[in-house]
């Protein structure tokens, strides 16, 4: 009689190395020579895994392993179990069938949509994607790199970089993990659909999950139009030889700008000394037109033309206007006075 036992660490891997082990015993106080084992699995249509000879003395214990890929992929996607038939000759063997696990590698999946944020983002803000990822497999799962996509309406993904690198370290079975990243872009407006996926070892990503579309708006667009120029309004504007410019212009994106400054200058060169002065705003709306006046006083003989620029107030960017101002009649007469 030939006792036999599979160690409780025996398994089968899906897709990858599958190790085996079983312990031979001889509980007699006799010798067992050339006892002949094989091991097959029905599932397998009988694939003959081991065919070896032993021979084990009195009460001796010995130990059978080895490691193997089994040609798996034909069999029933929901077994939990491959069974082994073990026989041999020259002895009785207990017991003849084994259940050894079918366990999955570590395989990593995205378990919850992909989230972008800000929801609303404008032009050339930076987004963050955040996943939660977990190792679905029966074992540790590999070190994965994690790719980025976006796709612009009518044109092939493209790679996105993002920060810090994107990879997953090892996770556990049944482990989880959020992760987050940051992609800085530059000229991104309109729709625009994200996308994340395994760049390597075993993992998937479901569509469903791991794609997102946007809509990412227009940053603000400063767009000058105007320039009017207003005649004196009281006794006090003619003695002061004053006159009111208007500057007006839109906000065409689809953000609002905060921190504007309007500034306005005597001929088309706008440089610090030809400034005639500044208005501050506190918010230009998108969509909406402003019109910006300035009271100018002791205006020069002969004058004819001004100009103005918008932009922010903690950027050197600025949008100019250097068209010949509209003037009232009343003005251009008083001016040529």
């Amino acid at each position: 009689l030939l006792m036999i036992s599979a160690h409780p660490e025996s398994y089968i891997l899906t897709g990858g190395q599958s190790s085996l082990q079983f312990t031979l015993f001889n509980p007699t106080d006799t010798v067992l020579e050339d006892i002949s084992l094989n091991l097959t699995t029905p599932q397998l249509d009988s694939y003959l895994i081991e065919d070896k000879t032993f021979t084990l003395s009195p009460f001796e214990k010995k130990s059978w392993k080895w490691d193997e890929h089994f040609p798996l992929q034909d069999m029933d996607a929901a077994s939990e179990y491959l069974t082994f038939k073990i026989s041999g000759k020259n002895t009785d063997i207990l017991p003849e069938e084994f259940n050894i696990p079918l366990l999955k590698p570590g395989y990593l999946e995205l378990v919850s949509p992909i989230k972008i944020s800000p929801s609303s983002p404008f032009e050339g803000q930076s987004l963050f994607f955040e996943l939660t990822i977990q190792n679905t497999g029966d074992r540790k799962s590999s070190r994965s790199g994690i790719q980025f996509y976006e796709k612009k309406e009518g044109e092939e993904a493209e790679t996105l970089q993002v920060t810090p690198r994107p990879h997953i370290e090892p996770l556990k079975p049944g482990e989880k993990k959020s992760v987050r990243f940051r992609h800085s872009p530059w000229k991104n407006q309109g729709n625009r659909i994200y996308s994340t996926s395994i760049e390597e070892n075993r993992g998937t990503f479901e569509p469903e999950y791991a794609s997102k579309e946007i809509y990412i708006r227009e940053n603000f667009n400063f767009q000058t139009h105007r320039a009017m120029t207003m005649g004196p309004r009281t006794e006090e504007d003619r003695e002061e030889r004053a006159v009111y410019l208007q500057a007006i212009f839109s906000n065409t994106g689809e953000r609002d700008a905060e921190g504007v400054v309007v500034n306005f200058f005597r001929s088309s060169s706008q440089t610090p000394e030809n400034k005639i002065g500044e208005i501050y705003l506190d918010k230009v709306e998108a969509g909406k037109t402003y019109s910006v006046p300035l009271r100018w006083e002791n205006v020069p003989e002969g004058f004819v033309r001004w100009t103005y620029n918008v932009g922010l107030k903690v950027s050197t960017a600025r949008v100019s206007h250097v068209e010949e101002a509209e003037h009232e009649a009343e003005l251009v007469e008083e001016l040529q006075e």
